[in-house]
């Protein structure tokens, strides 16, 4: 009875995404989430800044990513 919390929790366990990006995006989340938890930001407001910020980390490996695709079917 003293394990159910911990028994539910790794029943919903997942594993970090597989991006290099990864450590500064865990970063964001736990400087954002400071800043909600200390009521500098709204939780609406930290939502937004990690959703841009990590927008912004991600736009490069999309470019990447559709060079690669547009290098394979042949474009320029």
């Amino acid at each position: 009875a003293r394990a159910k919390a911990f028994w539910v929790q790794l029943e919903a366990l997942a594993t970090t995404p597989r991006i290099p990006e990864w450590e500064r995006i865990a970063s964001l989340i736990a400087h954002y989430s400071e800043e909600a938890v200390r009521g500098r930001l709204t939780p609406e407001q930290a939502l937004a800044a990690l959703d841009r910020d990590v927008d912004a980390i991600l736009a490069k490996r999309r470019w990447l990513l559709e060079r690669q695709t547009d290098a394979v079917a042949g474009q320029p």
